[in-house]
């Protein structure tokens, strides 16, 4: 059936185009370069193709595909779940919008439609996906990011930040070439780094005092506040030696996370509270036990004490927060 969305679509983009009512679904070939573009990663998904499935048996009348003529067949620019739903069941012919495009002439065009049109209707991509479709279109295909957030939905400032992760770890993965190991976990998406952290880190321009920030983040567990303020001190040091000198202090400070992360015992980010929760408990037991009380070095009872203060000031916002939402709830009972 006739699709509004696309016909418009192809009319913004001066697309030439004919609506045949019936294509032998024979003559359609569901190219690579399709599968390629359409969809990244997975090309086909099962559940969308089980979708298509039930309702093409229980009547449904599905949009007309989008295609472009190769050879003496058509090749898929939109509709590569339906046509695989179509080759699979019984279904002769279909109806289609023919672009009169060539691959020849006209790939990159072809290109271009087939990482957009399929966000008009049916299978949309994922956010993740949307994200790297737009980098294709502004990295390879020359497309601003504004125009490239555009065709896929996105807000420019999503994509500009993404392009920079991306940037910031392909950068990282360079640093550590001769260690592939230390860069995937460093990279990892759930216990390596956040990517803040890491935009946050390659602000320091020295390779090789970036490359020991990195492996020092990611081994204390460093959280958002400390990454921001470790890569402020280095950042402030004047010459390579100093820099060196405040990632070497970092780790001193912290070799007891270090030590727990190394060990295997912990591998994810902890946040500064988090950490802070973590020592107090162990000066806790301490405590608890005369015998052990004098194991505490000063430099561990001074942290005892930043820490405690830290723990109180979050309850105290904690409670605020609490007192607040109390007082709502109180409000909208009444």
């Amino acid at each position: 059936m006739h699709d509004p969305k696309i016909e418009q679509a192809l009319a913004d983009g001066g697309i030439q185009y004919d609506y045949l009512e019936e294509v032998a679904v024979s003559q359609i070939e569901i190219d690579p370069g399709a599968l390629n573009n359409i969809r990244l990663g997975e090309a086909l998904k099962p559940e969308a193709l089980v979708r298509y499935q039930v309702a093409l048996d229980t009547g449904a009348v599905f949009p007309a595909l989008v295609l472009y003529r190769h050879k003496k067949g058509f090749r898929i620019i939109d509709g590569m779940h339906r046509t695989s739903v179509y080759k699979r069941g019984q279904t002769q012919v279909t109806d289609a919008y023919v672009c009169c495009l060539t691959e020849a002439d006209d790939g990159r065009v072809i290109n271009l439609l087939q990482r957009t049109l399929n966000k008009l209707h049916g299978e949309g991509l994922p956010l993740a996906e949307r994200i790297e479709q737009a980098r294709y279109l502004h990295q390879q295909m020359g497309y601003t990011i504004a125009d490239a957030a555009r065709l896929q939905l996105l807000k420019a400032g999503t994509l500009a930040r993404a392009i920079k992760i991306a940037g910031v770890r392909e950068e990282t993965v360079a640093v550590f070439g001769d260690e592939p190991s230390i860069a995937a976990a460093i990279l990892h998406h759930k216990s390596g780094l956040p990517d803040t952290a890491l935009l946050e880190l390659r602000r320091i321009t020295d390779d090789d005092i970036f490359r020991d920030a990195c492996r020092l983040a990611h081994t204390a567990r460093l959280g958002a506040a400390a990454v921001k303020e470790f890569s402020r001190e280095v950042r402030e040091a004047r010459t390579q030696s100093q820099r060196l000198a405040v990632v070497e202090a970092w780790r001193v400070r912290h070799q007891k996370d270090v030590q727990l992360t190394v060990s295997g015992n912990v591998s994810h980010p902890t946040s500064a509270l988090r950490s802070a929760f973590v020592r107090q408990a162990q000066v806790q037991r301490y405590f608890a036990n005369d015998q052990k009380l004098g194991a505490l070095t000063g430099q561990e009872l001074a942290q005892a004490i930043q820490d405690t203060q830290e723990i109180v000031k979050w309850a105290r916002k904690t409670v605020t927060k609490l007192q607040r939402l109390q007082r709502k709830i109180l409000r909208a009972v009444a």
